[in-house]
């Protein structure tokens, strides 16, 4: 598989997912665009069915690495030439890694749906401990959150819980610091050798948003708010 066949699956998986996600609808006491009720037996099967087609994915995906003939030259002629990448190697892709990375993702995708955070900012970490070359971790938890942000804001639009007011605001601001961000400390870590800055910003974010979290459940629970279980079926 080259480049644009991955390129053109990945789009296909994403354009599923949406698609998914538009036919189950997600609007309490509502139903989808076409039709299926919020709750109902219809909007459970469409619920069960998308994690199975992203399983199927994966594990498509896991199969063409495995079976994969050529390596590429130019990754290949990086590591030889560049002593940062020493430190790090390559996948040895085979059923038993490629189940265990779609297990570190779904756990990832669940614990950030639970605590309400990016699911690259939880995936990113774990790659860097399981051995990734930071630029190349970076890069796979910023498609992820591509793929899981898109889908989840035709959710939200369609179900008008979207301020399209302060989208046009922040969109802007946040397409602009990222890329400066993202230059910036890409030419510094190449300049110096020092990938420990991508580690090292990934660290300090998790940090900030490990304060943030936390004193804001201390706040809510200082408040009396109730942290029990309900139906997610509730209006």
């Amino acid at each position: 598989m080259d480049r644009v066949e991955e390129t053109w699956n990945g789009s296909l998986l994403w354009v599923v997912l949406s698609v998914g996600i538009v036919i189950r609808g997600s609007t309490p006491g509502a139903s989808s665009l076409v039709g299926i009720p919020f709750c109902s037996a219809g909007f459970w099967v469409v619920y069960a069915a998308i994690p199975c087609v992203q399983i199927a994915f994966s594990a498509y995906f896991g199969y063409v690495e495995i079976h994969r003939d050529d390596i590429d030259d130019t990754v290949a002629l990086q590591r030889s030439s560049s002593k940062a990448l020493l430190d790090y190697a390559e996948v040895d892709w085979n059923w038993a890694n490629v189940f265990k990375y779609m297990i570190f993702a779904f756990t990832c995708g669940l614990l950030a749906g639970c605590l309400g955070i990016g699911g690259g900012l939880v995936l990113s970490p774990l790659l860097l401990e399981l051995g990734f070359y930071p630029a190349v971790a970076s890069g796979i938890s910023g498609m992820a959150v591509l793929v899981t942000s898109t889908s989840a804001l035709f959710a939200y639009g369609l179900a008008e819980r979207v301020y399209w007011q302060f989208v046009i605001l922040l969109m802007p601001l946040t397409f602009i610091s990222t890329m400066v961000g993202k230059i910036l400390i890409d030419r510094y870590a190449e300049r110096n050798n020092k990938q420990s800055a991508i580690i090292w910003s990934v660290a300090i974010f998790l940090v900030i948003c490990l304060i943030m979290l936390t004193s804001q459940g201390l706040v809510k629970l200082a408040q009396g708010s109730s942290f029990k279980f309900t139906s997610p079926c509730d209006e």
